[in-house]
C-alpha cells in the first residue's frame, strides 16, 4: 500500500538549538530583513554571502555581528579585571587610613607664664591660729656626730651617766627646782639635776615645761641607755620624761686620750655641724605637708662625751635642732592673696625658698604659742595648667580648634599641636594618645 505524503505521514524537521547573543536590542524580524536585503544585492564572489537555515542559524548570527558596516563602539562590555583592580586599590586606601587612625598620636607643646613677686609684710604664727594667723608647729630632732680616736692607753675611770629630761607642771604658779633635785625612774634608779631651773605656770589649760640635765647618783654603766618617765619626790605635782638616753657611766679601766688631742677632735666635730646641714636634716624628719624656713631653725649648743670602743675612744658631739614648721598649703594661699587680683585666678605659688622670716622677739621654744614675724623676699608664681581636665576638652577636635582653645587659656604664652601621622587633622579620642610638654617663660 502506498502512503501519501501529507495524509498519513508527518515529516518532522530536525530540531536545532539556537543561541541568541543579546549584544544589541535587535529583533529577529529586523535581523531577517537585513539578511534578505543582503541577498538581493548579489554581491561579488569576494563579498560575504549568507544562507539562513535552521541548520546554520547559529553560525550566521555570529557572522552578522562581525559585518564590516557594524559600529564597534555602539556597546562595550566592562572589563572584569579593571573593576577588580579598582576594588583592590580602594580597599588598600581604606586599610591605610584605618591603620593610621589606630596609631594616631597628639603631642602638644605649651609654654606657660612664670613670674617673680616681691613681698615685705608682717604676720603672726600661732599654734591655735585665727583667720588672720598661720598655723605653726615646733619640729625638734636630736643628732650626733662622732669620731673614733685609736688609743692604747688605759686607766681606771669612774664616771656618772647623764641625760636630758623635760619636767612638766600643771600648777597656776611658777616653781623653782634647785640643783640636786631628785628624779626616780620607773625602775627605781635615782638621778639628780645638775642645775637650778624654774618652770612657769600653766597657760590656757596646757601644762608648762622646762628641760634640764640629770646625772646618776652612782658611777657605772648600769645607768646608761635609760629612756623613761620619772617622778619627783620633792615635787609630787610635777612629772618628767626623758629627752635623750643616759650615757657616759663607767667603772673600771677604759681607753683615754690626752686633753690636747680631745680638743682637736671636738673642734673638728664642730666644723661638721652647720646650720644648712641641720635644716636639711630636720626637713627630712618632718611631714611632707610642712616646710621649715632656714631662718626659723635653731641649733642648740653642742655637748661632747666619750665612749670606749674596741678601737679606742669615741668622741661624740650631741646637739638638738629645733625649727618652726609651717603648713605649706596655708602659706601658699597666704602668698596668693598678695598677687594682683587679675592674676589670682590662674597663677599658683611655686617656689618660696627665697623668702626670709625674721622673728621680732628673736627667740622661741617648744612652749611658744605665738610668733610675730617679718616676711620679706621674692617668690615665684607659675600659671596653672590642669593636665586632667584640659585633655577632656580637646579630644576629637580639629587641630586648628585645639590651637584656638589652648591659646585662650589664661597664662598660656605659646602652644603648638603636632598630630601623627601627618595627614591626621583630628585629636584622638583616647587620653592615653595625648601627651603634653610644658615649659615656663619669665614674663
Amino acid at each position: 500500500m502506498q502512503k501519501k505524503v501529507g495524509q498519513d505521514m508527518v515529516i518532522k524537521k530536525p530540531q536545532v538549538s539556537t543561541r541568541v547573543i543579546r549584544r544589541q536590542a535587535v529583533s529577529e524580524q529586523s535581523f531577517q530583513q537585513k539578511a534578505q536585503s543582503s541577498q538581493k544585492e548579489k554581491k561579488s564572489p569576494q563579498s560575504h554571502q549568507y544562507e539562513y537555515t535552521n541548520r546554520n542559524q547559529q553560525t550566521n548570527t555570529r557572522n552578522y555581528y562581525s559585518l564590516p558596516h557594524q559600529e564597534k563602539n555602539e556597546y562595550k562590555v566592562p572589563v572584569k579585571g579593571g573593576i577588580l583592580w579598582l576594588l583592590i586599590f580602594g580597599s588598600l586606601i581604606i586599610l591605610v587610613i584605618t591603620l593610621g587612625t589606630l596609631f594616631v598620636q597628639a603631642h602638644i607643646d605649651i609654654t606657660l607664664e612664670q613670674k617673680e613677686y616681691s613681698i615685705n609684710t608682717q604676720m603672726v604664727l600661732a599654734t591655735e591660729p585665727t583667720e588672720e594667723q598661720l598655723l605653726f608647729k615646733i619640729g625638734e630632732v636630736k643628732n650626733e656626730q662622732s669620731i673614733i680616736v685609736p688609743s692604747t692607753q688605759k686607766q681606771v675611770v669612774n664616771t656618772f651617766a647623764q641625760g636630758k629630761v623635760r619636767i612638766f607642771s600643771k600648777e597656776q604658779k611658777s616653781i623653782t627646782l634647785p640643783i640636786g633635785t631628785m628624779l626616780v625612774s620607773s625602775e627605781g634608779k635615782k638621778f639628780t639635776t645638775i642645775s637650778a631651773v624654774t618652770i612657769t605656770e600653766m597657760h590656757k589649760q596646757l601644762p608648762s615645761s622646762v628641760d634640764v640635765i640629770i646625772q646618776a647618783e652612782q658611777t657605772g654603766d648600769t645607768y646608761n641607755g635609760l629612756l623613761d618617765d620619772f617622778t619627783l619626790p620633792q615635787f609630787p605635782q610635777l612629772s618628767a620624761r626623758s629627752l635623750s638616753e643616759t650615757i657616759g657611766g663607767n667603772d673600771g679601766d677604759q681607753f683615754v686620750i690626752d686633753n690636747t688631742h680631745l680638743l682637736e677632735v671636738e673642734t673638728s666635730l664642730r666644723s661638721k655641724i652647720n646650720k644648712e646641714q641641720s635644716v636639711q636634716f630636720l626637713m627630712n624628719q618632718i611631714p611632707e605637708e610642712y616646710y621649715i624656713p632656714e631662718s626659723l631653725v635653731n641649733v642648740s649648743d653642742i655637748t661632747f662625751h666619750t665612749e670606749n670602743v674596741s678601737e679606742g675612744v669615741k668622741v661624740v658631739a650631741s646637739y638638738t635642732i629645733t625649727g618652726i614648721m609651717i603648713n605649706r598649703y596655708d602659706f601658699q594661699m597666704f602668698l596668693k592673696e598678695t598677687l594682683p587680683e587679675t592674676e589670682r585666678a590662674y597663677m599658683e605659688v611655686y617656689d618660696v625658698s627665697n623668702i626670709v622670716f625674721s622673728l621680732r622677739n628673736n627667740v622661741f621654744s617648744v612652749d611658744t604659742k605665738t610668733l610675730p614675724v617679718n616676711i620679706s623676699g621674692v617668690f615665684i608664681g607659675r600659671a596653672d595648667f590642669d593636665k586632667d581636665k584640659i585633655p577632656l576638652s580637646i579630644v576629637q577636635k580639629k587641630k586648628r580648634d585645639v590651637q584656638v582653645f589652648l591659646s585662650s587659656i589664661p597664662g598660656v604664652v605659646i602652644t603648638n599641636t603636632t598630630l601623627t601621622p601627618s595627614w591626621v587633622q583630628v585629636v584622638p579620642n583616647k587620653l592615653s594618645k595625648i601627651s603634653f610638654q610644658i615649659k615656663y617663660q619669665n614674663k
